[in-house]
């Protein structure tokens, strides 16, 4: 009964708010349907405190037209107006069309300490933080506030005993984290719900937070979010056990139960130190629009220093997607990305992008150490992910880094940005700037071939050649190109472009359209061609590839080396053409069945190899093409893996065909 309630009244507030015009902006995880422009809007206000200064942006929301920016700071621009200056204290609001700072509506509350967070239902704005007084009126720890007039609402009674760092509405209450042991004079331990109107204590949330991962530093619940659908909220901070069950920095709880309860979900890979000299080396944490997963991003130094791998050592530095209903202990990341020693601060998911703000240098660079390692990307400031396996997409508007971009809104008009520098996109905009989604770039489809459709290889005498097949039957050896391919090792084609590896060492794409063939470009390695931290080198394998393949469903790029009995992958972003920083081994294969990994697949003596649905189709040395089944990978620890015996459906003793190619690959068009 409690969680139909509850649902009931967080559907009359979402439609209260559509009726008004105004998006429900207290969501995370505000759906878009592209990638943000890089060139900041011109007319957001500047706070004009000094830069590096302990003056930035804590938290920003939305009703309505208005745009509400918290932190600590104390003097505002009106750009719309002048550049008019205005003495403040660390609160203020916007027109979101026009950038004019609202002075005789909501004005200027009078804020006595910092405000950490600001939330709001789409009819109040709720804010959390270390201040006892707001307008001279009493508001510990927590306050509501008309958006219109900035007036406490003092009906609103609810207050903890410490410091409240953030906040979320969901399920028609307020969620709190913090470090506070009491709320509403009753004990609660780092998280607690209250009513939206009154500020009463929710019964239901009643699981203490508890232990410390440094001595001398209290207990602290630093981030907290729930899903739209209101089941679920991820709990983020300073604390080893929640409910008495150990959890270590990250934890989720079933809002559906009566009374709430933790969730059998937990991961080790937040459990051991970074840089010692961090309590919690988390820094924010946001559910995906839809709620199947959440993306946590933190501190903590090079990753790489503290021992283990990707898919073994702490997370230290990164950004990590999970998937919300996986449960169970020792629980793996979907995918992991490195910056190399610099801190990510915020998060947010837009479906289309996950945009990360911090004081990062540099983005998928595990091999980094406070500098740019094999496979690494500049992206200072902020950067922007792709949500299928963590690669950085081209975005890039970069920002002066200072400690941080601690705060991200996404809304439909885009992506504002608050931090504690004053220069993002190469202009001035002091602490909050808005990157629009007018002019962003709609991520163009990168779709592998399907069945029925046309199977191509690459002869060993540098032809081009197609046939048709619907999964059964094959049409007649077709010609295709004028080009001399015979240089090409390894091609998958994604959309009309066609990627292949070369005997140079290489990466190419180039568009290919019937018998013509675009102009050749090359796809830069950042290095990988030269690594030596995983020999041999990328260019070297590409230089005697024999097949390669793209995994749709996670965009990791498999591929196979000449004498080789490994498996490979890495990730792979076609929006950036950006291919991961860390080589993972899928598989490998063996003529003892017991050591063999790779199934009905010998990588040594593939000769073209192409993935169609779940089936990889691989030719070999004796012109025989077989195929055998692959189930996708779904952790970063978790590779595809191939099935069973390899099922042979074409070749010279079977059909007359020759598939002993130097590529295989699915013709796609779009």
């Amino acid at each position: 009964m409690k969680r139909q309630l509850r649902w009931l009244m967080s559907v009359v507030v979402v439609a209260s708010v559509a009726t008004a015009g105004a998006i429900p902006a207290w969501a995370h995880g505000f759906a878009q349907s592209k990638i943000v422009s890089d060139d900041p809007a011109d007319y957001t206000p500047n706070i004009i405190d000094p830069p590096h200064a302990g003056y930035h942006v804590t938290s920003i929301a939305q009703v309505g037209n208005e745009v509400y920016v918290a932190g600590e700071f104390t003097q505002v621009e009106d750009v719309a107006n002048g550049g008019t200056i205005y003495n403040v204290s660390g609160l203020f609001a916007f027109d979101k069309d026009t950038g004019a700072v609202d002075v005789n509506g909501f004005g200027f509350p009078d804020v006595h300490g910092r405000i950490e967070s600001i939330v709001t239902d789409g009819q109040s704005l709720f804010m959390g933080g270390n201040f006892a007084q707001t307008d001279g009126k009493s508001t510990k720890k927590l306050a509501k506030l008309d958006p219109s007039t900035g007036a406490v609402i003092t009906a609103f009674k609810g207050k903890a005993d410490k410091k409240v760092n953030d906040l979320t509405v969901a399920n028609g209450l307020l969620y709190l984290g913090g470090a506070f042991t009491s709320v509403d004079a009753t004990s609660r331990q780092g998280i607690a719900a209250v009513d939206l109107t009154t500020g009463a204590l929710d019964p239901d949330l009643n699981l203490a937070v508890t232990g410390t991962r440094k001595s001398g530093h209290a207990m602290h619940v630093d981030k907290i979010d729930v899903t739209p659908d209101g089941s679920h909220m991820v709990v983020m901070g300073n604390y080893t056990q929640v409910a008495g069950a150990n959890r270590g920095q990250l934890a989720q709880i079933d809002l559906s139960t009566s009374p709430d309860s933790l969730i059998n979900w937990a991961t080790d890979r937040y459990t051991p130190n970074c840089a010692s000299k961090f309590d919690t080396w988390l820094r924010d944490v946001e559910y995906s629009p839809d709620g199947s997963y959440f993306v946590a991003v933190g501190t903590g130094a090079s990753a790489k220093f503290f021992g283990g791998t990707p898919t073994t050592g702490p997370l230290c530095d990164s950004s990590a997607r999970w998937e919300t209903n996986i449960t169970g202990t020792g629980l793996q990341p979907t995918w992991v990305d490195f910056t190399g020693g610099d801190t990510n601060y915020s998060v947010e998911i837009t479906g289309t992008a996950i945009y990360v703000g911090g004081h990062q240098r540099w983005q998928n660079n595990y091999f980094g150490g406070d500098s740019p390692g094999p496979g690494s990307v500049s992206r200072p400031g902020i950067a922007a992910l792709a949500p299928i396996n963590g690669t950085p997409l081209s975005w890039n508007p970069g920002r002066i880094r200072g400690l941080g971009a601690q705060a991200l809104l996404a809304t439909d008009d885009g992506l504002y940005v608050g931090s504690d520098t004053d220069q993002i996109g190469g202009e001035h905009h002091a602490k909050i700037a808005l990157m629009p989604l007018a002019g962003g770039e709609v991520v163009p489809p990168a779709n592998p071939g399907v069945l029925p459709g046309e199977l191509y290889t690459i002869q060993q005498n540098g032809d081009m050649v197609a046939r048709s097949f619907d999964g059964s039957t094959f049409g007649a050896p077709v010609v295709r190109t004028s080009q001399d391919w015979s240089n090409a090792r390894g091609a998958y084609m994604l959309s009309g472009t066609l990627y292949t590896g070369w005997s140079d060492g290489h990466l190419y794409r180039q568009t290919l359209a019937g018998d013509t063939v675009g102009a050749q470009k090359n796809v830069p390695l950042h290095g990988l061609e030269s690594e030596t931290v995983q020999p041999p080198n990328l260019a070297t394998q590409l230089a005697s590839a024999t097949g390669m393949f793209i995994d749709p469903s996670n965009d990791r790029l498999y591929y196979t080396v000449s004498g080789d009995t490994h498996l490979y992958w890495r990730n792979f972003e076609p929006e950036s053409n950006l291919v991961g920083d860390y080589r993972f081994v899928a598989c490998t294969w063996s003529v003892s069945p017991g050591s063999n990994t790779c199934g009905g697949l010998n990588p040594s003596i593939v000769r073209g190899m192409t993935m169609i649905g779940d089936t990889i189709y691989f030719g070999q040395s004796t012109g025989v093409l077989s195929k055998v089944s692959f189930a996708s990978g779904t952790t970063v620890t978790t590779p595809g893996t191939v099935g069973g015996a390899a099922t042979p459906i074409s070749g010279p003793l079977i059909d007359g065909d020759d598939w002993n190619s130097r590529a295989l690959f699915a013709r796609s068009d779009g």
